[in-house]
């Protein structure tokens, strides 16, 4: 059993580094135009790559044992202007990343230890969950902006 839950913790940090690298390659593959263009009303890639980053490092203050505090923003995330560029971007985003992985390792010995938040008790393991599907989540609207410009190429792939 020791053994399966290494692999199992192994397999979770690693397709979360996957993952980043998924996003970081999509974020590439878009022009800066299209980066900062909002698709809706005040939001665009910068933003919900801004919100990925912002989430990342919440989960890793929580998985680590801290209190990230309330939730601050009243409506969708919106991206503050230093990190409008497509590297400012992508930096922060591997940063966050970097950040969870350190806390998800960790917690290697128990990753399913109870985490009460202001939502209910979740665990390291259901963290890296929500941080790999969130993550996944926006790198499909990624993929989307990206074919709404007329490129259909799977960048990661």
């Amino acid at each position: 059993m020791v053994q399966s839950m290494e692999a199992l913790h192994a397999h979770l940090a690693s397709v979360l580094t996957d993952t980043c690298q998924q996003f970081v390659r999509d974020i590439e593959a878009l022009s800066q135009e299209a980066f900062e263009e909002a698709v809706a009303p005040g939001r665009g890639a910068v933003d919900f790559t801004y919100e990925v980053a912002y989430v990342n490092d919440r989960l890793a203050t929580r998985m680590s044992g801290g209190d990230p505090g309330p939730w601050p923003f009243e409506t969708w995330v919106a991206a503050p202007e230093e990190f409008r560029s497509k590297a400012a971007a992508i930096a922060r985003l591997e940063n966050s990343v970097k950040a969870l992985a350190a806390a998800w390792e960790a917690s290697k010995d128990d990753m399913h230890r109870e985490i009460e938040t202001p939502s209910g008790a979740t665990s390291p393991f259901k963290l890296m969950g929500f941080a790999q599907y969130h993550m996944a989540y926006h790198d499909g609207q990624l993929n989307y902006i990206q074919m709404v410009h007329g490129d259909t190429e799977a960048h990661w792939s």
